[in-house]
Protein backbone atom coordinates (compact mmCIF):
# COMPACT_ATOMS: atom_id res chain seq x y z
CA UNK A 1 0.00 0.00 0.00
CA UNK A 2 1.58 3.51 -0.46
CA UNK A 3 1.97 5.50 2.52
CA UNK A 4 1.71 9.17 2.97
CA UNK A 5 2.55 10.75 6.43
CA UNK A 6 1.00 13.84 7.50
CA UNK A 7 1.42 16.09 10.79
CA UNK A 8 3.05 18.59 12.37
CA UNK A 9 5.92 16.98 14.53
CA UNK A 10 8.60 18.48 12.31
CA UNK A 11 9.70 20.23 15.19
CA UNK A 12 12.79 18.63 16.66
CA UNK A 13 13.21 18.11 20.25
CA UNK A 14 16.90 18.32 21.89
CA UNK A 15 19.02 15.68 23.45
CA UNK A 16 18.54 11.61 23.92
CA UNK A 17 14.43 12.29 22.68
CA UNK A 18 15.68 14.06 19.20
CA UNK A 19 18.15 10.98 18.48
CA UNK A 20 15.61 8.59 18.68
CA UNK A 21 13.22 10.53 16.91
CA UNK A 22 15.60 11.24 13.78
CA UNK A 23 16.21 7.17 13.61
CA UNK A 24 12.77 6.47 13.96
CA UNK A 25 12.18 8.88 10.85
CA UNK A 26 14.67 7.57 8.93
CA UNK A 27 13.69 3.68 9.35
CA UNK A 28 10.26 4.61 8.54
CA UNK A 29 11.23 6.36 5.45
CA UNK A 30 12.34 2.90 3.94
CA UNK A 31 8.20 2.50 3.71
CA UNK A 32 6.99 6.05 2.77
CA UNK A 33 5.95 7.31 -0.51
CA UNK A 34 5.21 10.90 0.05
CA UNK A 35 5.40 13.55 3.00
CA UNK A 36 2.26 16.10 2.98
CA UNK A 37 3.84 19.34 4.47
CA UNK A 38 1.99 22.41 4.73
CA UNK A 39 4.54 25.13 3.72
CA UNK A 40 7.49 25.64 1.04
CA UNK A 41 10.32 26.30 3.27
CA UNK A 42 9.32 22.80 4.71
CA UNK A 43 10.89 21.45 1.10
CA UNK A 44 14.01 22.63 2.50
CA UNK A 45 14.11 22.12 6.05
CA UNK A 46 12.63 18.69 6.05
CA UNK A 47 15.46 16.48 4.60
CA UNK A 48 18.05 18.72 6.46
CA UNK A 49 16.47 18.14 9.78
CA UNK A 50 15.31 14.27 9.27
CA UNK A 51 17.42 13.17 6.61
CA UNK A 52 14.88 12.12 4.02
CA UNK A 53 14.60 12.71 0.18
CA UNK A 54 13.15 15.85 -0.73
CA UNK A 55 11.55 13.92 -4.19
CA UNK A 56 9.27 12.42 -1.55
CA UNK A 57 7.88 16.30 -0.53
CA UNK A 58 4.42 17.82 -1.13
CA UNK A 59 3.65 20.96 -0.14
CA UNK A 60 -0.64 20.83 0.47
CA UNK A 61 -1.08 24.34 2.20
CA UNK A 62 -2.95 25.05 5.27
CA UNK A 63 -6.66 26.11 5.10
CA UNK A 64 -9.48 28.10 7.21
CA UNK A 65 -11.41 26.08 9.62
CA UNK A 66 -14.60 28.43 10.36
CA UNK A 67 -17.96 26.56 10.11
CA UNK A 68 -20.20 28.25 7.66
CA UNK A 69 -22.18 28.07 11.19
CA UNK A 70 -19.45 30.54 11.93
CA UNK A 71 -19.57 32.63 9.03
CA UNK A 72 -23.53 33.53 9.33
CA UNK A 73 -23.31 34.80 12.53
CA UNK A 74 -24.14 38.53 12.13
CA UNK A 75 -20.91 40.34 12.56
CA UNK A 76 -20.91 42.91 15.66
CA UNK A 77 -19.64 45.86 15.24
CA UNK A 78 -15.90 47.12 15.19
CA UNK A 79 -15.51 47.42 19.12
CA UNK A 80 -11.51 48.34 18.67
CA UNK A 81 -9.90 46.03 20.69
CA UNK A 82 -6.87 43.93 18.87
CA UNK A 83 -7.04 40.17 19.58
CA UNK A 84 -4.45 37.66 19.65
CA UNK A 85 -5.77 33.81 20.58
CA UNK A 86 -4.36 30.30 20.14
CA UNK A 87 -2.02 28.35 21.96
CA UNK A 88 0.28 26.00 19.95
CA UNK A 89 4.02 27.63 20.09
CA UNK A 90 2.84 31.29 21.00
CA UNK A 91 4.80 33.84 22.58
CA UNK A 92 2.25 36.25 24.05
CA UNK A 93 5.11 38.50 25.20
CA UNK A 94 6.74 40.60 22.75
CA UNK A 95 2.70 41.25 22.21
CA UNK A 96 2.20 41.97 25.69
CA UNK A 97 5.34 44.89 25.46
CA UNK A 98 4.13 46.28 22.58
CA UNK A 99 0.55 46.86 24.32
CA UNK A 100 2.61 48.87 26.94
CA UNK A 101 3.53 51.33 23.84
CA UNK A 102 -0.60 51.22 23.27
CA UNK A 103 -2.29 51.93 26.29
CA UNK A 104 -5.08 53.95 24.78
CA UNK A 105 -6.11 50.45 23.05
CA UNK A 106 -7.67 47.28 24.29
CA UNK A 107 -5.80 43.74 23.91
CA UNK A 108 -7.75 40.71 24.38
CA UNK A 109 -5.60 37.58 24.00
CA UNK A 110 -7.60 34.29 23.91
CA UNK A 111 -5.11 31.83 24.87
CA UNK A 112 -4.55 29.30 28.19
CA UNK A 113 -0.56 30.30 27.80
CA UNK A 114 -0.85 32.31 30.68
CA UNK A 115 2.96 32.08 31.99
CA UNK A 116 3.95 34.30 29.08
CA UNK A 117 2.00 36.98 30.53
CA UNK A 118 3.56 38.30 33.48
CA UNK A 119 2.74 41.40 35.10
CA UNK A 120 0.76 43.11 31.94
CA UNK A 121 -0.47 46.50 31.73
CA UNK A 122 -3.97 47.05 32.54
CA UNK A 123 -4.79 47.37 28.52
CA UNK A 124 -4.11 43.45 28.68
CA UNK A 125 -6.69 41.07 29.61
CA UNK A 126 -5.60 37.28 28.71
CA UNK A 127 -6.99 33.92 29.30
CA UNK A 128 -8.85 30.78 27.78
CA UNK A 129 -12.28 31.22 25.95
CA UNK A 130 -14.68 29.20 24.24
CA UNK A 131 -14.99 29.05 20.86
CA UNK A 132 -18.22 31.23 20.16
CA UNK A 133 -16.64 33.82 22.22
CA UNK A 134 -13.08 33.37 20.46
CA UNK A 135 -15.18 34.06 16.95
CA UNK A 136 -17.19 36.68 18.09
CA UNK A 137 -14.35 38.83 19.38
CA UNK A 138 -12.37 37.97 16.40
CA UNK A 139 -15.28 39.54 14.31
CA UNK A 140 -15.30 42.45 16.55
CA UNK A 141 -11.23 43.25 16.21
CA UNK A 142 -9.90 46.15 14.77
CA UNK A 143 -6.78 43.75 13.74
CA UNK A 144 -5.49 40.15 14.63
CA UNK A 145 -2.41 39.24 15.51
CA UNK A 146 -0.38 35.99 15.67
CA UNK A 147 2.62 36.23 17.48
CA UNK A 148 4.54 32.92 17.01
CA UNK A 149 7.64 31.69 18.57
CA UNK A 150 10.40 32.54 16.72
CA UNK A 151 12.66 29.63 16.91
CA UNK A 152 10.83 27.24 15.04
CA UNK A 153 11.59 24.92 12.44
CA UNK A 154 8.16 24.34 11.08
CA UNK A 155 4.65 25.97 10.64
CA UNK A 156 2.32 27.04 13.13
CA UNK A 157 -0.63 29.76 13.72
CA UNK A 158 -1.77 29.22 10.04
CA UNK A 159 -5.18 28.17 11.05
CA UNK A 160 -5.57 31.20 13.34
CA UNK A 161 -4.54 33.74 10.57
CA UNK A 162 -6.62 32.54 7.77
CA UNK A 163 -9.54 32.22 9.71
CA UNK A 164 -9.08 36.02 10.38
CA UNK A 165 -8.36 36.91 6.53
CA UNK A 166 -11.32 35.09 6.06
CA UNK A 167 -13.31 37.54 7.80
CA UNK A 168 -11.51 40.43 6.35
CA UNK A 169 -9.27 41.25 8.93
CA UNK A 170 -6.41 43.26 8.93
CA UNK A 171 -3.75 40.40 10.13
CA UNK A 172 -0.29 41.00 11.51
CA UNK A 173 1.99 38.08 11.61
CA UNK A 174 5.84 37.47 12.83
CA UNK A 175 8.58 35.91 10.15
CA UNK A 176 8.06 32.66 10.60
CA UNK A 177 7.26 29.54 8.06
CA UNK A 178 3.91 29.22 5.88
CA UNK A 179 4.12 33.10 6.59
CA UNK A 180 4.65 34.09 2.83
CA UNK A 181 2.53 31.22 1.75
CA UNK A 182 -0.01 33.00 2.34
CA UNK A 183 0.04 36.63 3.20
CA UNK A 184 2.13 39.10 0.59
CA UNK A 185 3.16 41.78 3.32
CA UNK A 186 1.65 45.26 3.16
CA UNK A 187 -1.25 43.63 0.55
CA UNK A 188 -3.34 41.83 2.35
CA UNK A 189 -1.55 41.59 5.73
CA UNK A 190 1.49 42.26 7.43
CA UNK A 191 4.86 40.43 8.33
CA UNK A 192 7.06 41.79 10.60
CA UNK A 193 10.17 40.68 12.40
CA UNK A 194 8.64 39.70 15.85
CA UNK A 195 10.11 42.31 18.52
CA UNK A 196 7.54 44.47 20.28
CA UNK A 197 8.73 47.53 18.13
CA UNK A 198 7.76 45.87 15.06
CA UNK A 199 4.00 44.58 16.17
CA UNK A 200 3.56 48.11 17.64
CA UNK A 201 4.73 49.93 14.70
CA UNK A 202 2.13 47.63 12.45
CA UNK A 203 -0.48 48.12 14.69
CA UNK A 204 0.10 51.82 14.71
CA UNK A 205 -0.30 52.07 11.06
CA UNK A 206 -3.48 49.68 11.16
CA UNK A 207 -5.34 51.67 14.04
CA UNK A 208 -4.23 54.89 11.69
CA UNK A 209 -7.65 56.24 10.66
CA UNK A 210 -5.69 57.32 7.78
CA UNK A 211 -5.33 54.29 6.43
CA UNK A 212 -8.63 52.39 6.79
CA UNK A 213 -9.62 52.98 3.15
CA UNK A 214 -5.76 51.28 1.93
CA UNK A 215 -6.74 48.75 4.34
CA UNK A 216 -10.12 47.74 3.07
CA UNK A 217 -9.01 47.59 -0.19
CA UNK A 218 -6.42 45.76 0.26
CA UNK A 219 -8.13 43.03 2.24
Amino acid sequence: PAIALVGDMWQPNDGPRGLLERVIIRLADRGIDRYAITTTEELEALPRLWGIDRRKLRVCPFHASFSEEDLREAAPPVAGHIFAGGNSNRDYRPLVEAARHLPEHQFILATNRLHQIVDPPPNVTAGPLPHEEFVRLMRSAAAVVVPVRQDLQRSSGQQTYLNAMLLKKPVIVNEVFGAHDHISSWQDGIIVDGTPESFAQALRWVLDPANAEIGRAQV
